[in-house]
């Protein structure tokens, strides 16, 4: 498995920042690896059929070592606005969101 915890979430917001056109946070629960918990998945390793096996927010949550609170202030943030996401992220990871 390759990365975890805060490395994990800071490279997925650089990703999404450096293809926007592959992120579609509108729907969480899509299944694809379109939003913030898919791209994590995959950039910690998992291949794209993963979504066989697992729920892309259950993996993800426990690949960042997130708990429920920390999950839905960014996995639920339906937003198409990187800004906003980038901002629930930090808070996460700063603490303000436990």
């Amino acid at each position: 498995m390759g990365l975890r915890g805060e490395e994990l979430a800071y490279a997925t917001l650089d990703y999404i920042r450096e293809h926007p056109e592959e992120w579609d946070q509108d729907y969480y629960i899509c299944e694809t690896s379109a939003c913030f918990a898919g791209r994590a998945c995959l950039l910690a390793g998992l291949s794209p059929q993963f979504r066989g096996n697992y729920h892309p927010g259950e993996k993800a949550k426990e690949l960042l070592g997130w708990g429920y609170a920390q999950e839905n202030a960014v996995f639920y943030c339906y937003t198409r606005n990187f800004d906003i996401l980038e901002l629930q992220v930090k808070k996460v990871l700063s603490g303000e969101i436990t």
